[in-house]
């Protein structure tokens, strides 16, 4: 407690003594007394121990953890103001990730002494995000006037459902520009076009995109099934 929460306490009893009514001053003392024991109540971890054979404290050290996570603790580091440590390197494939102010403080009440099998739940280092392999599509694949012969619906440019009509447009079989959908080349018939209507929203269709020629092509086939990718 400080000296501020000291004097709240203190001026509270004196203030409820004064009272001369029992039921009032009994009450009022009872405040005080919560009032001081909420006050004396330890927050967070009081304390930290390593394997280190640091001074008590540990404040002013640096600490390595068993997979070689690092914590420099400042010289002004207390346990009651786990925010005051914000300087530690992670292993590799690991990111130092500081916790928010209520995460903070909710990790801290969890932890009564600080130790190095426990310090990543307050100062966590969690696994990096590998961003994913370039997975561009290239050669046929990329070429909207190949969606024509591509009966099997492996083609960047056979869509089903819906399109953004500001980016593509819809490609008959004729390679030319439609606005009718069901005039536009079916690429991919669908898992369930068996199913009227409904089933149409799911057939892949070719796209070019939006403003582009047309493609030369003689008659396009029909599509024959498989997976659009």
């Amino acid at each position: 407690m400080n000296t501020v929460g000291l004097l709240l306490v203190l001026g509270l009893a004196f203030f409820a003594m004064k009272q001369k009514v029992e039921k009032t001053r009994n009450m009022l003392l009872v405040v005080s007394a919560l009032l001081g024991f909420c006050m004396f109540s330890a927050e967070g971890f009081t304390s930290i121990t390593f394997d280190t054979g640091g001074p008590a404290g540990n404040t002013g050290v640096t600490v390595t953890t068993t997979d070689q996570a690092v914590y420099t603790f400042p010289s002004t580091f207390s346990p009651a103001s786990p925010e005051s440590l914000t300087d530690w390197t992670c292993p590799t494939g690991k990111v130092k990730t500081p916790l928010g102010d209520e995460e903070l403080a909710a990790a801290a009440d969890a932890v009564t002494t600080l130790t190095l099998d426990n310090i990543n739940s307050v100062y966590p280092c969690t696994d990096a995000i590998t961003p994913p392999a370039d997975q561009s599509v290239t050669g046929d694949a990329a070429d909207p006037c190949k969606c024509l012969t591509a009966v099997d619906g492996n083609n960047l440019y056979c869509n089903s459902g819906w399109m953004n009509s500001d980016i593509l447009e819809y490609m008959g079989s004729d390679g030319k520009k439609t606005d009718n959908l069901e005039d536009a080349h079916i690429c991919w018939p669908g898992p369930i076009d068996f199913i009227p209507k409904l089933g149409d929203l799911f057939l892949g269709r070719c796209t070019k995109k939006a403003g582009s020629g047309g493609c030369d092509v003689a008659v396009a086939p029909a599509a024959t099934g498989g997976v659009n990718s």
